[in-house]
């Protein structure tokens, strides 16, 4: 079956995602140090959104909503 366009964005964004998470983290941890996780929660407009921790690995939410 063919992909859709929605197949097709959501599979770039995830690529988007895995190629930039790292770059992002390292230029916020150059920037903030050790308190770069809380500085990047501060531009989410919800809590849950934006970047979060599982099991010491940030996992970036590319669909937040963000100031």
């Amino acid at each position: 079956m063919a992909m859709t366009n929605r197949e097709r964005v959501g599979k770039a964004l995830e690529i988007l995602n895995r190629g930039l998470s790292l770059f992002v983290e390292e230029e916020l941890k150059s920037q903030y140090g050790d308190s770069w996780l809380e500085e990047a929660k501060k531009y989410s407009r919800r809590e849950e959104e934006g970047v979060k921790l599982v099991n010491g690995v940030p996992q970036w939410d590319i669909n937040a909503d963000v100031e």
